[in-house]
This record gives C-alpha cells, sequence and structure tokens, in this order.
C-alpha cells in the first residue's frame, strides 16, 4: 500500500485499477483537512509510479534507482511546489507565477528516467490568480505520461477551471475507519477518541497529537487561558500575545474551546464555571466563528488577530457579570 493510514485504502485501490486500466487521470486533487495525511499519500503515490521494479500501485522497492533518488530529493522527473521561504525564514503565504512557470518549464522536458513525470502542487490555495492562470495551460496540456497532484484543505478558493480538470480524491474519514487506527495507535477508551477526532475536526493525525500526552498538554493550556479570559484575569490581546495568532489554525482552536464548553455545559461539567453561561452567547460565539472560518476557506483577506479579538472581547465582557456576581 502507499500509506499505513487505512483512510486511503479504497483510493489506493481505484488509483491501482486505472493505472492497470491504463486509464490513469492526468490531474489528482486530494482535498481532506490539514493533518489527515494526504501529503503522506501523495509522496507515497509518486515514488510508487516511479519505481522502476514495481508495476502496480502496492508499493515500491525502496532499492532501485528511481526510489534512491526520490527518497535522496532529487529525483529528476518529480517536482514538488509549496510556499517558498522568506529571507527571515518564515514561509510566505502564496505561491507565486514564477514557481508555476518554472514548474511548467520542467514538464516540458522529456522523462529522463523514461517513466512518468508527476509534479506535487502543496497548498493549491495559496496560489494567486496568476498562478492559477499559469497553472490552467498546464492541465489542459500535461504532456504524454504526466500527472500533476493537487493537496487541498478546501475546494472553495479554487477555481472551478482547475477543479473541473482534476480527479477529485476525498479520504474517507469516518469512524468505521478513523477509530480503530487511533485506538490501535494509543491506548484509550472510544469516549475519548471520539472527543480527540471531534476537537481535531475528524483529521487523524491532529487527534493522534490531542490523544498523546503532550498534544493534550497543549490544548488544556489554550483552554485555560481562554477560560482566564472569561475570568477577566486575562485580557483579549493579552491572550492572543501568548498564543500563535497569526497562524491558519488560530480559528479551529477558538473554535474548538467554545465546542467545549457547550459539551461541559451538556455533561454538567465544571459548573462553578461555566453553569451561567447562556447558550444564546455560545450560539452567537459559534456563528461568528464558522462565518469567520467560511470567509478563511474562501480566501478572503482576512485580519484574523483582530476578528478573534473583537469575539473575544464579547467573552471577556461578559466574564464580568460572572466575576461581579460571585464577589457578591
Amino acid at each position: 500500500m502507499l500509506t499505513e493510514y487505512p483512510w486511503f485504502d479504497n483510493i489506493n485501490e481505484n488509483l491501482s485499477q486505472a493505472l492497470l486500466n491504463e486509464r490513469m487521470p492526468h490531474a489528482l486533487m486530494i482535498q481532506s483537512p490539514p493533518k489527515s495525511g494526504k501529503a503522506a499519500f501523495a509522496f507515497g503515490f509518486a515514488k510508487s509510479l516511479l519505481c522502476s521494479q514495481v508495476a502496480d500501485l502496492s508499493g515500491s522497492c525502496g532499492e532501485c534507482k528511481s526510489c534512491q533518488l526520490f527518497d535522496a530529493g532529487t529525483h529528476p522527473d518529480f517536482y514538488g511546489v509549496d510556499k517558498l521561504v522568506d529571507a527571515k525564514g518564515k514561509q510566505k503565504k502564496s505561491i507565486g507565477i514564477e514557481q508555476v512557470r518554472e514548474l511548467t518549464a520542467n514538464l516540458r522536458d522529456t522523462a529522463q528516467l523514461g517513466g512518468f513525470r508527476i509534479a506535487l502542487v502543496h497548498s493549491v490555495e495559496a496560489m494567486t490568480t496568476a498562478s492559477f492562470n499559469a497553472l490552467l495551460k498546464t492541465l489542459e496540456e500535461p504532456g504524454k505520461d504526466t500527472i500533476l497532484v493537487l493537496l487541498a484543505n478546501n475546494q472553495a478558493s479554487i477555481p472551478a477551471t482547475i477543479r473541473s480538470r482534476c480527479q477529485l480524491i476525498k479520504p474517507e474519514l469516518t469512524g468505521e475507519t478513523l477509530i480503530p487506527w487511533l485506538q490501535s495507535q494509543v491506548d484509550a477508551p472510544e469516549i475519548e477518541v471520539k472527543d480527540a477526532l471531534d476537537t481535531s475536526y475528524w483529521a487523524p493525525l491532529a487527534a493522534l497529537e490531542y490523544l498523546n500526552e503532550e498534544g493534550a498538554s497543549l490544548v488544556k493550556s489554550f483552554f485555560d487561558k481562554l477560560d482566564r479570559v472569561l475570568l477577566n484575569q486575562l485580557t483579549p490581546v493579552e491572550f492572543l500575545d501568548q498564543v500563535d495568532s497569526t497562524g491558519d489554525s488560530i480559528i479551529d482552536e477558538v473554535t474548538n474551546y467554545f465546542y467545549h464548553v457547550e459539551k461541559c455545559q451538556a455533561l454538567k461539567l465544571h459548573q462553578d464555571r461555566y453553569q451561567r453561561i447562556p447558550h444564546r452567547l455560545i450560539f452567537q460565539i459559534y456563528a461568528k466563528l464558522l462565518e469567520l472560518k467560511r470567509a478563511q476557506q474562501a480566501g478572503s483577506n482576512l485580519q484574523t488577530r483582530l476578528q478573534i479579538e473583537v469575539i473575544l472581547i464579547q467573552w471577556f465582557e461578559f466574564g464580568k457579570k460572572l466575576v461581579h456576581y460571585s464577589n457578591s
């Protein structure tokens, strides 16, 4: 198999059949949440196709010249495109047109090892309009034995002209598949595994991080800080200064906290902390976070930190009433 992750098994089988029937798509779009293993699957797929000793997609030999070059990161017929790192060591926010032009030029050449040529584009949502237009030409005329693999967290911000030229692939992120796998990785009861999956939006590798001790500790620290905002022990600005408020995950992490609050209310846990919070307030904050998430997925130019601060001010202001009540 191309990866150890069972939620890709059906995809593996379908692509193997397509290869056997000489009907392999020239462009694939693998869409799933962050930390669901799609990059690992894509690398396994590429390595297997390029392997000179394995004729199907059952894996790769790991010993032929092609496999050795692939493992060394120097395979002449494999091309990767991702957001570049700037002079300060920070990853840029977008994939520029020059990167796509370079890829297109490389794909015009004949495969040096006589097999497939494969291009893997990470974070396809990060492409600019100009880079999408440049990629479209390659998708329309990919060349013989050329396969493009695009990795996407969400399709919403990807132009229809790009999507329509790719075969969409979605792994089976279901409880039937994910829960047994997670329980094979960690010693945890099913209820804790389900909770980890809910917290991580059913991204299995994120759930695995949550289930291990370090991941759970980080989540607890994040939740504790938001509890302190509620108790007026931290202002929203102080909270945002203490966490990574500029990353793409901050919206999900804050949403997870309010899911945690709602769940604690339903199970009557931490009643001293959450029992006086009206469901209407949680619903309002949820709605704002979901709207913010949709805008992020659509590729809107968000001032994420400022938007989160505005939402948390509402949490902080309600907390004033709780503090006053407890002190009266």
